[in-house]
Formats: structure tokens, sequence, C-alpha cells
């Protein structure tokens, strides 16, 4: 089951565990700019995992290549309990990595 989140078209969340993003113009995701969130720079790789047993839990995780000899890491935890919007919960758990 895939669906967009309503606030980018450049990320694609899967529930059965995969996620991926699109090349947008403006970087690898780019976050309600309405909100005033700024813009995630563009990233190597993403890795995501997505339970759902009447709560969304998830891990998602962002990749940088900066030159040739560093990498950089970051890895959230999301959650979403159950009667919620899980594209909230998704969202948030991005803002707290863009942090």
């Amino acid at each position: 089951m895939r669906g967009t989140l309503g606030v980018s078209h450049a990320l694609e969340i899967a529930v059965d565990g995969v996620y991926r993003f699109d090349d947008s113009p403006q970087g690898l995701l780019y976050i309600g700019g309405g909100l005033g969130l700024g813009s995630i720079p563009r990233a190597t790789n993403g890795v995501g995992r997505f339970e759902w047993d009447g709560e969304l839990r998830g891990v998602i995780g962002y990749e940088w290549e900066i030159g040739s000899n560093l990498r950089v890491s970051l890895e959230g935890v999301v959650r979403a309990p159950f009667g919620s919007d899980p594209r909230l919960a998704i969202l948030l758990g991005l803002v707290w990595l863009s942090r």
C-alpha cells in the first residue's frame, strides 16, 4: 500500500516498509514550505521500516556523502497511536531529523 504525503510529492511512503525519494529540483525532500520548516539537503540514501498493529511504529533515516571521505547518518523513531493520521507522525519524525 503506497501513498504520497500531502506536504511533498518528493516522499513516497509504503506501509510495507519501503520508502523512496524522487529527484525534486529543490533537493531530495522539501518539507512544507508554507510551514517555514525549510528543506533537508539532498541525501544519497534513505532507509525506513514501518510496522502497524493499531499503532504505526517505524524508523526513518538519511545518509549524506560529503566529499569523498565523509559520510553522515541520521535516524529517528516515528510513532502514531491508533486513530491518528500516520502522515502527521511521519512528518514530525522528518522535522525532528532535520533539526
